[in-house]
């Protein structure tokens, strides 16, 4: 660990063993789009809840379940506009205050992946890309999507897995912003 970042986390020891890695480019199916990992849940939000599409080009994300959708923070937006790719952008909502969203493409799947299912934009990924497994449970606190393959498939210290941990942290401040206003 660096002394210049301390270990933000004060319960969960750096040294803890995590069963996850990333399987990167041997990963047998990616992570992007309607995940199937997702249909075990039930959201409260839908569809209707995101509002209208302000881009008329953009429809894919009527087609799609809510679990399919990227939502960006701001500052994914600023990461994903400085690197040019504001095409893969779509926004709904109120014109004055949209939201921001992964384009889709018809089958609910993240416009950012190649032919080969590789995250086109890995350096510049949303903050929900960034801490994919983990996620935090109401119950269980920090927590992993089981059906992720990566799961399971290696053991290594939380400390080696901070980004992901701190992007699920972010995450979850996020909703609670947005959810609370």
């Amino acid at each position: 660990m660096s002394a210049e970042k301390k270990w933000p986390f004060h319960h969960i020891d750096e040294e803890r063993p995590i069963s996850f890695a990333c399987l990167g480019t041997s990963c047998p199916q990616t992570c992007c789009g309607p995940f199937h990992g997702t249909r075990a849940v039930k959201a409260v939000m839908g569809m209707d809840d995101l509002g209208i599409a302000l881009d008329p080009t953009d429809a894919s994300t009527d087609h799609a379940s809510i679990f399919a959708q990227i939502r960006l923070t701001d500052e994914d937006v600023r990461r994903i506009r400085d690197a040019g790719l504001d095409h893969l952008m779509v926004y709904r909502g109120d014109p004055s205050s949209p939201h921001y969203y992964l384009r889709l493409d018809t089958d609910g799947s993240c416009a950012a992946l190649t032919a080969d299912h590789l995250c086109s934009i890995h350096p510049h990924r949303p903050t929900i890309c960034r801490a994919f497994p983990f996620y935090f449970d109401l119950f269980a606190g920090l927590s992993m999507i089981e059906a992720c393959p990566g799961v399971g498939s290696e053991t290594q210290p939380a400390r080696l897995l901070r980004e992901e941990i701190e992007a699920a942290t972010k995450m979850y401040r996020f909703w609670l912003d947005e959810t609370l206003g």
